[in-house]
């Protein structure tokens, strides 16, 4: 990581990122809230997890997703800004969403017709990403 000449001293990921908050963590990564100096915009920037740095098929399955998600531009998809590496480490930006997630949220706190609307936009998102050989 290296310093730039703002006002924050946090470093920078790739001499572009500034790394904020852990926002989240999945099998392959953690997802972080950035700050993009470059285009001067709010990002997320997962990073694959250290245990799958050196592990070729997971790096190919990383960069994979980066590069199929990037070709969909589904409204349920989040979107992919950029991916690369820094040293060992593999990262994904994607456009920094906000909201709630449904993991935790208390079922019963929906009406039917809202469940059904919720299902019917991930299938849509699902059905999108499976077009372009994501498997999630």
């Amino acid at each position: 990581m290296e310093q730039d000449n703002g006002a924050d001293s946090r470093p920078l990921f790739d001499r572009r990122y500034r790394l904020g908050d852990l926002i989240g963590e999945g099998g392959m990564g953690k997802v972080y809230r950035a700050f993009d100096t470059k285009l001067e915009r709010d990002v997320a920037v997962k990073v694959l997890h250290k245990e799958y740095s050196q592990n070729p098929e997971a790096i190919k399955r990383f960069i994979g997703e980066a590069r199929a998600a990037a070709r969909s531009h589904h409204e349920n998809i989040v979107q992919v800004l950029d991916y690369g590496q820094v040293g060992d480490e593999y990262y994904i930006v994607l456009e920094l969403l906000s909201g709630r997630c449904l993991r935790d949220m208390r079922l019963g706190a929906f009406a039917d017709a809202q469940v059904a609307d919720i299902f019917l936009q991930v299938c849509d998102g699902l059905q999108s990403a499976h077009e372009r050989g994501v498997i999630h």
